[in-house]
């Protein structure tokens, strides 16, 4: 009894750490973009992650939380699948972004960045090849190699951010800065994974799949609204100054 709780206690210590830190350096960059961009950059580039934020939301079947669940999660098959439906899912939401890039930047008033919205499309294309086993891991309580994919991801966005706001100083410099952080999150996962990146499809996985994400879907269609609605309204409402100020 007394080891349980000692494992567990060790186990929330590691998590709450390394969300801490995460969430620490992704509120110590906003703030230095902030202030290196001005108001104005920011709340456009705040447009940038409130469309992404919506469309993934909108679209989430949460496979990296069923692998953890699901009694066939460990079986190569079954996250092959959930893969694949990843990879289906960032395939949509990319060409989807690229296909509102223009009703967006008119929404938001920013028609002078439609550019910045078709080029931020790969960002969930390139997500979309994340490793899973990083997420299998949660199953046998292994949690580090997902903490340090999301830390090291955080650390390097932080610093190529800053320095592309140094060199552009303007919203552009985020626009490189979300499609790196995707492209580390990317990668470091793949280098923590100790199997092969598969893809497959089968039927059985492919209905629990769906069976355990659509509700989440509309969860997440409400949560958007919930947590990010407030912005989008003042970024269509006020001009991107407003905006800026409001998203800091």
């Amino acid at each position: 009894m007394t080891v349980n709780i000692m494992s567990n206690y060790k186990i929330f210590s590691v998590i709450s750490i390394g969300q801490t830190l995460s969430y620490c350096i992704s509120l110590l960059r906003n703030i230095m973009v902030a202030r290196l961009l001005g108001p104005e950059n920011f709340g456009i580039a705040s447009t940038f992650l409130l469309l992404i934020s919506f469309l993934e939301m909108l679209s989430n079947f949460s496979v990296e939380k069923l692998i953890v669940q699901s009694k066939s999660g460990n079986i190569p098959l079954f996250q092959a699948t959930t893969q694949s439906v990843q990879l289906y899912r960032g395939a949509f939401l990319s060409l989807l972004l690229f296909l509102l890039s223009g009703p967006a930047s008119m929404f938001f008033h920013n028609e002078n960045a439609l550019w910045a919205y078709r080029i931020i499309a790969v960002s969930p294309m390139i997500r979309a090849f994340l490793h899973l086993d990083i997420k299998r891991y949660h199953r046998n309580s292994r949690f580090l190699a997902d903490i340090v994919t999301e830390f090291s991801s955080q650390v390097v966005t932080t610093i190529v951010a800053v320095l592309l706001c140094l060199y552009f100083k303007d919203y552009s410099a985020m626009v490189w800065a979300i499609i790196t952080q995707s492209c580390i999150l990317t990668l470091v996962s793949h280098i923590y994974s100790s199997r092969r990146f598969r893809v497959a499809l089968h039927k059985k996985y492919i209905v629990e799949i769906m069976r355990f994400g659509w509700p989440l879907m509309f969860n997440g269609f409400l949560l958007f609204f919930i947590f990010q609605g407030d912005r989008a309204a003042v970024g269509r409402f006020y001009d991107m100054t407003v905006l800026g100020s409001y998203a800091v």
